[in-house]
């Protein structure tokens, strides 16, 4: 169901849930520190007490009223808030640990997306917004992915169009010591690096699938992922060797032509941008990977993008979590 700004405030406000639109993907909102809205945000999503969620504010001023800045944060939000950058804090005591995971810090971020901070202006409060999709799903983008990941279970929807940069936020550890990427987002770490004038450590190359308290949500080895198993490939070779079918269905960073070997392989190619651009690529992923999924195929293979600058990271980012097997 579709509804109004007015309509979605009464509902945050009498501990429904609500999906709001981001610059990023679409949000499952609720009120950060109210715990029934909190376990109905887990309960719907079916995630994890110890994926914590990212805490929604209007500003820096109400920021300070939830975690312990520190001069980097306040610098890093001076520049980049409201935008698509989380930070993640030392806690203060009134936000509860069921938000957190467990952990004594919380993440915070100040969207840009004008209904959500419409909603966040009226209701006058956090919001919790995790991806509105069951967990471990591919992030919705528009909002009838939010009614088709839902179904029956769908909460109301408030219609934002599509997001403007279709994977989640960059998410910067501040909390201690040196700041650190813990998710990789449309702020790359050299526009954080030149703002902060400090060296960023980023994430390593590893699966993570301990269940211990966590900072950063999107820490899971398999997350943002379709129903069709989804592999990754570099190259044509790579493809080659899986012996694909008409059965397969090919997802392709740019409109290229494929090899005269394999051009009768694949139904139409699903493609992510017309030109190989990092933006478009990365503003498309989640939409072409929920329509790849309603096409039927044994398996969805998909051809990294050719072009390597740091936005590359969290397009491959997504895609290595949504893929079966790492690459």
């Amino acid at each position: 169901m579709l509804i109004s700004i007015d309509e979605a405030v009464a509902c945050l406000r009498r501990g429904d849930l609500v999906a709001l639109p981001t610059e990023t993907v679409y949000g499952l909102a609720g009120l950060a520190l109210k715990e029934d809205s909190v376990k109905k945000i887990y309960r719907l999503k079916g995630r994890p007490s110890t994926n914590p969620l990212i805490v929604h504010v209007y500003d820096q001023f109400d920021g300070e009223n939830l975690a312990q800045f520190n001069d980097l944060a306040h610098k890093a939000c001076k520049f980049f808030w409201p935008g698509p950058l989380t930070i993640v804090l030392p806690k203060k005591d009134c936000v509860p640990y069921s938000i957190t995971g467990g952990g004594n810090t919380v993440a915070l971020r100040s969207p840009s997306q004008p209904l959500f901070r419409k909603v966040l202006q009226k209701v006058d409060s956090a919001l919790a917004a995790p991806s509105a999709n069951p967990t471990n799903r591919t992030s919705p983008t528009q909002a009838k992915h939010v009614q088709e990941l839902f179904g029956k279970k769908c909460p109301a929807i408030l219609d934002g169009g599509e997001c403007r940069h279709g994977v989640e936020s960059t998410v910067l550890d501040l909390s201690e010591g040196e700041p650190r990427i813990l998710r990789y987002g449309p702020i790359t770490p050299e526009k954080i690096e030149n703002v902060l004038e400090r060296k960023i450590i980023l994430p390593k190359n590893q699966e993570i699938e301990s269940y211990e308290p966590k900072k950063s949500p999107g820490s899971f080895h398999l997350h943002y992922a379709p129903k069709t198993p989804l592999f990754i490939f570099r190259n044509w070779d790579e493809i080659r060797e899986t012996t694909p079918s008409t059965d397969d269905l090919l997802i392709l960073p740019e409109k290229l032509d494929l090899p005269n070997d394999l051009s009768g392989h694949f139904p139409t190619p699903l493609y992510l941008s017309q030109n190989g651009d990092l933006e478009e690529i990365a503003r498309n992923l989640y939409n072409i990977m929920i329509e790849a999924d309603k096409q039927g195929a044994k398996r969805i293979l998909t051809l990294l993008p050719a072009q390597m600058n740091q936005l590359y990271l969290a397009v491959y980012d997504r895609l290595k979590r949504a893929s079966k097997l790492p690459q």
